[in-house]
């Protein structure tokens, strides 16, 4: 892990604008990555600095949209008609970062005639399980063009053991500034894998070990390759 003051120069910039958000980011760096994180997590007044899923994401401010926070299992029961609900393979819904997510698309070739899958930490493990399978089959067909898009790939060796499947693009990135404080991190980890009839050579750093911090609810990349 870089020090804070290997880091500063990166937070802090060159003109007062970049400094003010660069001491922001500096102060979430501090709270996120060091063991002020751990003391705090203890504390029942401090636990909302980790839990900014449940604030209205400025995405949701500026299109009107309604992303933000967290919907649990019981309320998307509720919400799911007939027997589609699968509990034993579900997560509960929580927001994304859409600089990640746009920056992980953006790694991707020319897209036309391609299908693009994306989940962001959807299912448990019979979930991903079940879901690979019929990604297998789409696979199948010679002709397939596809990519898909692993958003937290905690279930990431299950792509990594298919022998359809190859990887794309790898790395940990950071939120952007304006989406520090609205999620429980200051950055995410994607992972993309192509389809193995119609592969390209990856991008660097394609093949970075894939690192399950909890089984659950979260996997980082690890920085290099070396």
């Amino acid at each position: 892990m870089q020090s804070f003051a290997q880091l500063a120069p990166v937070f802090l910039g060159p003109s007062p604008c970049a400094s003010v958000n660069g001491v922001k980011h500096a102060l979430y760096w501090l709270l996120h990555r060091t063991r002020v994180r751990r003391v705090l997590e203890r504390v029942s007044l401090a636990k909302n600095l980790y839990d900014g899923w449940r604030r209205p994401h400025p995405f949701d401010r500026e299109f009107g949209t309604d992303t933000s926070g967290v919907v649990s299992l019981a309320d998307l029961r509720r919400e799911t008609p007939g027997d589609q609900f699968r509990e034993d393979s579900m997560h509960q819904y929580s927001g994304s970062q859409p600089s990640i997510v746009r920056r992980a698309l953006q790694s991707l070739p020319d897209m036309n005639d391609r299908v693009v899958f994306f989940q962001y930490n959807s299912f448990l493990h019979s979930g991903v399980i079940e879901f690979l399978r019929r990604l297998e089959d789409k696979l199948a067909n010679p002709a397939s063009d596809v990519f898909f898009v692993y958003y937290n790939p905690v279930c990431g060796d299950l792509f990594d053991n298919s022998p359809t499947l190859s990887r794309w693009f790898a790395a940990s990135l950071p939120y952007d500034r304006a989406e520090l404080g609205f999620g429980p991190d200051i950055e995410d980890s994607v992972v993309i894998w192509q389809g193995v009839p119609n592969r390209r050579p990856a991008r660097p750093g394609a093949n970075r070990r894939i690192i399950v911090v909890d089984p659950k609810y979260r996997a980082d990349v690890e920085k290099s390759t070396s």
